[in-house]
């Protein structure tokens, strides 16, 4: 763990690498992110053991062809350093029928999309559990950059209205008879 990259130098490096393939993502899909949960930091070790975990804030983005998914996170990827991996058939008996793509890197950092079919992508990022370069920073939390700060060339949306309804910016809305409408 010693080893790992330290809370402090992943959200200065590797965090805004993140955002940059979530935000080639949604260029490819059009350029709107949905956001649905604030990014958040908390501690992951046992007490007094300095370890840290960063959740960045629950993203969606319009659904785009797996494939193009598949290509634009493996160039972004590649062109970050980052490794990358794919699941290109839904697990058996998967109702929502679920693709995944990753990134990830050696200290347990990753970015996972989603891909629902007829639906939308959805993006989570994790730093994995970390050191960090001081002892009990500020109580166990760190300031973790808004979804605006990282993301300022696409276009944001609530990803569900206030009702809980989904924003159709976001998400594809079936019609009854299997046809679709919406993103």
């Amino acid at each position: 763990m010693s080893e790992r990259q330290t809370v402090e130098a992943y959200l200065k490096e590797t965090l805004p690498r993140y955002a940059g393939i979530v935000k080639d993502v949604a260029l490819e899909a059009g350029g709107t992110v949905g956001t649905a949960e604030k990014s958040r930091s908390s501690a992951c070790g046992e007490q007094g053991d300095n370890l840290y975990r960063i959740s960045f804030g629950r993203l969606f983005i319009p659904l785009i062809d797996y494939e193009d998914l598949r290509r634009a996170v493996w160039e972004s990827a590649q062109r970050n350093g980052f490794e990358y991996s794919s699941e290109p058939e839904p697990a058996p008996g998967d109702m929502n029928q679920i693709r995944n793509v990753w990134v990830t890197d050696s200290d347990g950092s990753s970015i996972q999309f989603m891909h629902f079919n007829n639906d939308a992508i959805s993006v989570i990022i994790s730093s994995g559990c970390r050191p960090a370069e001081k002892p009990n920073y500020r109580n166990g939390y760190f300031h973790v950059p808004a979804v605006q700060e990282l993301l300022p060339d696409v276009t944001l949306v609530e990803a569900f209205g206030e009702d809980g309804n989904r924003n159709m910016a976001i998400f594809r809305q079936v019609k009854p008879g299997g046809g679709q409408s919406g993103s």
